[in-house]
């Protein structure tokens, strides 16, 4: 049933203003409720979606790259775990062995390390969120006004760049609870690297403004650094792919390492989103009056970013010759 006397009840022209279809259609302040419902749906699916994605990198790239042997030989019964050096001291006034077992989903000492990891899980859950609520709402711009406002080749090749994301940053997690220092500061580089690359692809993934839909192409201020970002990646671990056989075993599914190959896979997919960047940009050179001064810009921007990606390595080979 709905309240003749609220719905009937003088709008404020303030809102109106933004909600004037809204309002119209669905009588009253029952349309301007209305009208957020599609972004509390898509905030909370995209926090789910997060979870959900996040939950099947762990777990799958787990059971297929393998476990350490050593984790193995420590099986754990629910029924009777113990844990001495958790002290449970910031679970409150409920004793620790509540149910007869010690064995808890989570445990935590609260340390300034605690707050880091936490600070970390966050940041890169939240931008997970972020990556599906602007997917979500370029696919139901799409549905209602009919344009295509996402650039779906860009989100593919950045679902893959999630993966590597993800994979850096959980290392770095697991590293600072192992209280390992060996790998900190190295990976705390790439992980500069792959957040700003996956930044720039972001970055790339509207078509359309979604303020007055205006088209928006991709520039040569992303091209550069996707690029350059992309050849540091692929010759840091050039090494390490020749030292394993990683090109011969291509030719082998049996013998192939799931791992490498979807960092060798978003390397391929970076390179091509470049190539076809270029092509776009070289088509509509051809009616600009400003060539040189767009080539020129090019130029600034290619030369830029090959001397931050050199500082990169320069940081990171001071970093291995310093172990």
């Amino acid at each position: 049933m709905i309240d003749n006397k609220k719905t009937n009840e003088k709008i404020p022209d303030e809102i109106l203003s933004h909600q004037k279809t809204w309002l119209k259609k669905c009588n009253g302040y029952l349309g301007l409720l209305g009208s957020y419902s599609p972004s509390i749906l898509i905030h909370t699916f995209s926090i789910a979606s997060a979870c959900s994605i996040i939950s099947l990198i762990l777990v799958t790239t787990t059971n297929i790259i393998g476990y350490n042997e050593v984790n193995l030989k420590h099986p754990v019964n629910e029924s009777n775990c113990s844990c001495n050096c958790w002290d449970g001291f910031y679970r409150g006034k409920y004793a620790r062995k509540s149910k007869g077992t010690e064995y808890k989903y989570f445990y935590f000492n609260y340390k300034q390390e605690t707050l880091i990891i936490f600070m970390i899980a966050l940041f890169y859950t939240d931008l997970l969120v972020n990556l599906i609520k602007k997917s979500l709402n370029h696919m139901v711009s799409q549905l209602v006004s009919g344009k295509k406002s996402l650039r779906w080749p860009v989100l593919i090749v950045l679902s893959v760049n999630v993966y590597s994301n993800f994979w850096y940053g959980w290392n770095l997690i697991n590293f600072i609870n192992d209280q390992d220092k060996r790998f900190f500061h190295e990976i705390s580089v790439l992980i500069s690297v792959e957040l700003l690359m996956n930044f720039f692809y972001y970055k790339s993934l509207d078509r359309l403004c979604r303020r007055n839909g205006s088209y928006k192409p991709i520039t040569m201020s992303t091209i550069a650094p996707i690029f350059t970002l992309n050849m540091f990646n692929f010759f840091m671990r050039l090494s390490h792919r020749l030292n394993e056989k990683f090109f011969l075993k291509l030719y082998s599914l049996d013998q192939i390492n799931v791992d490498e190959s979807l960092f060798f896979l978003k390397e391929v997919f970076g390179l091509l989103f470049v190539y076809f960047s270029l092509a776009k940009i070289k088509r509509t050179m051809k009616k600009d009056t400003l060539n040189k001064e767009r080539v020129k810009g090019g130029y600034f921007y290619f030369s830029l970013w090959v001397l931050i990606s050199g500082i990169f390595y320069g940081i990171r080979y001071s970093i291995i010759n310093r172990k």
